[in-house]
């Protein structure tokens, strides 16, 4: 799967240069973003997770973020959100972006305090 690990790696470099929180902003030379967190093939294979299971979770980091982003693009072009953001009204949101912002954001918190 290197076209998903490369994909992972340069949303995990762009998340460092947009200063995203919780992003692991380093100066790594040749290293990968994968690396600084001990998720890259050499570190997960040398905890005993075989070439299919590394595959599997990088396949499932990739669906996962997709296949959300795609909901959240679904429920923000909606008609009645549109309607609702260009007439401003009884919303904190004045664009599609900060409603897609916040929607991660509340995903992020779930997620980390799921387990």
């Amino acid at each position: 799967m290197p076209v998903i690990e490369a994909w992972i790696n340069q949303t995990l470099k762009e998340s460092e240069f947009f200063a995203v929180r919780g992003a692991l902003a380093q100066d790594r030379g040749t290293r990968n973003p994968l690396e600084d967190y001990a998720v890259d093939r050499f570190s997960l294979k040398s905890l005993g997770l075989s070439d299919p299971q590394i595959d599997s979770y990088y396949t499932s980091l990739y669906v996962n973020t997709i296949g959300f982003y795609s909901r959240i693009r679904e429920l923000v072009d909606s008609h009645t959100t549109r309607s609702k953001l260009q007439q401003q009204t009884s919303t904190k949101h004045d664009s599609k972006g900060s409603l897609i912002s916040a929607l991660w954001k509340v995903y992020a918190i779930l997620f980390e305090y799921s387990f």
